[in-house]
């Protein structure tokens, strides 16, 4: 029986789009006949193949290992603004046997860093989407308040925007960073009822936020693959959000959803305000989104590819590494 080792900080437990990803492989391994163990370091027992979650590219590569594959949801020392990060980041690449990305710009960005073949296994759509859309009153971002994802710029795009008998819905985890909490507890205060604040939520009740909402905004800095977006999209959901790389290659711009500069609030509340009021536009541009998502990977089929690309490199055969 072969063995995987997934090294990612913290475990698998936490609110995020990688540790969502994450688990759905390590089930579907677990489902085609693999043990795998979860550490936040190198592996201490033999294992077959090591997968580095991108989180835990900042420690460098594990010593000793023969089989290294990469998992990159985003590169962390651009994502979170750690310069320092980049070359331990360069040395898991260049030790790495296989690298996997969850998106085609995140592979054409590290394919000149590593010499290893470069596999793209994008997220499924298909965990939390509304399967009737109600076009009601709310505007919904999804995502942790922290480094990066932009949370309170998309509130003060919302409260900028001025729109009528609208609701802004924040699922996530409005406590993340310290900073940024306070200056969501700011705006709360400014906002009343208008601002809700659900927490993380479990798929069945993101569903129903999505059905019942106009537009999905995003004001993120930084995206690998944005499961959220993905979700939205096959909603039906317009999105609005800064045009950054990994948005961008979900929403084409004026068929699917509107890009602001990045950092330009103002622009982003004036895209949401014209979603928002023209509802023929609208409607076009979620039926395009939720046209375009639907024909990407569900779940079962992304899990199935990352199960089958894993297998193929390990020969199926049990080669144990890292136990000395």
């Amino acid at each position: 029986m072969p063995r995987a080792t997934f090294v990612v900080p913290g475990g698998l437990q936490r609110s995020s789009g990688g540790n969502v990803y994450d688990r759905v492989m390590v089930q579907a391994l677990c489902t085609r006949g693999w043990r795998v163990d979860v550490s936040e370091s190198a592996p201490t027992r033999a294992t077959d193949v090591v997968i580095q979650d991108s989180l835990a590219m900042s420690a460098g590569p594990p010593p000793r290992v023969r089989r290294l594959v990469a998992l990159l949801h985003q590169l962390p020392s651009e994502a979170n603004e750690r310069p320092r990060w980049r070359e331990p980041e360069r040395e898991v690449l260049r030790s790495a046997s296989l690298v996997v990305t969850v998106s085609r710009h995140l592979a054409e960005r590290v394919s000149r860093e590593t010499d290893a073949p470069i596999v793209v296994v994008s997220p499924g759509w298909d965990r939390a989407y509304a399967r009737r859309p109600a076009d009601g009153d709310l505007v919904v971002c999804v995502g942790n308040a922290g480094r990066g994802k932009g949370v309170v710029d998309a509130i003060r795009a919302f409260k900028h925007a001025r729109l009528p008998g609208a609701r802004f819905v924040l699922a996530g985890d409005p406590h993340r960073h310290a900073l940024e909490s306070e200056r969501i507890d700011a705006l709360a205060s400014a906002l009343g009822a208008d601002l809700i604040l659900d927490g993380v939520l479990e798929p069945a009740a993101l569903a129903r936020r999505y059905a019942m909402a106009r537009v999905f905004l995003s004001a993120s800095r930084y995206e690998g693959w944005p499961i959220a977006v993905a979700e939205a999209m096959a909603s039906g959901l317009p999105i609005v959000g800064f045009d950054v790389a990994g948005v961008r290659e979900l929403v084409r711009d004026g068929e699917d959803g509107i890009f602001a500069e990045i950092g330009d609030v103002e622009s982003l509340a004036r895209a949401l305000n014209r979603l928002w009021r023209d509802p023929s536009l609208r409607d076009r541009m979620g039926l395009a989104a939720r046209l375009r998502a639907r024909g990407w990977p569900t779940w079962r089929e992304a899990s199935r590819r990352f199960v089958d690309v894993l297998e193929s490199h390990t020969d199926g055969e049990a080669h144990p590494v890292g136990a000395e």
